[in-house]
């Protein structure tokens, strides 16, 4: 399955890779990880960074799409990565528990949001990134790309929702970032961002957020 091409989108990967980076870090202050699940992984955008990066521990990314598996495949191949056709709600998708699960910007497009912790819980701890509802980028792709996003939650009701599937939430970060391209192509991305999506600090709107959960089964 191809994924449908989708209208005003920029999706800053670097930027999730970067702040993923950083809270891996921070888990493995206190805790070690042997494994990180990345479902729905995609072409690999947010993951091969960390894959590179975090060398020694194992990856096992999976996507219900063919056409991003053979992206991500032919992108990189290493030791401590396996890569495989897969969906979240498959009660067989996981062999054994892992240490973390990454939840990328894809929380919102998922049908059953109870039904994927059938699988979330056999993971320590879940990294989960979201878009911010009130961002006007947000309600931009939303206008553009009808019927895509399945649901739209604040990181409150997020928090809720795994709180529900015991889950806590120990961590959460407002992401903001200046979306980067050519200059000749810069207007075509900013016209969907705002100058108040673009200055938190004065604001207080931010694009996405990050937020880590224990699982406390």
């Amino acid at each position: 399955m191809r994924v449908k091409q989708l209208k005003s989108i920029h999706i800053p990967q670097s930027t999730f890779s970067l702040e993923i980076e950083n809270e891996l870090n921070h888990i493995r202050s206190f805790n070690r990880i042997d494994s990180i699940v990345d479902c729905p992984c995609g072409s690999g955008a947010v993951t091969i960074p960390l894959i590179k990066k975090f060398n020694k521990t194992n990856f096992y990314c999976y996507d219900i799409s063919k056409y991003e598996i053979k992206r991500f495949t032919d992108n990189i191949q290493r030791q401590n990565l396996e890569i495989n056709f897969g969906n979240i709600f498959d009660k067989n998708l996981l062999r054994e528990p892992c240490d973390v699960w990454l939840l990328v910007n894809s929380l919102f497009l998922l049908d059953d949001l109870n039904g994927l912790f059938l699988n979330l819980k056999k993971s320590s701890i879940v990294i989960v990134i979201i878009p911010n509802i009130h961002s006007n980028a947000y309600k931009k792709f939303n206008e553009e790309n009808i019927g895509v996003n399945k649901h739209s939650l604040t990181a409150d009701q997020v928090s809720v929702l795994f709180k529900n599937n015991n889950f806590s939430e120990f961590k959460r970060k407002d992401i903001s970032y200046m979306p980067r391209t050519s200059n000749k192509k810069l207007w075509s991305v900013i016209k969907y961002f705002t100058i108040f999506d673009r200055l938190p600090l004065r604001t207080g709107l931010h694009q996405y957020t990050l937020l880590t959960f224990k699982n406390e089964h």
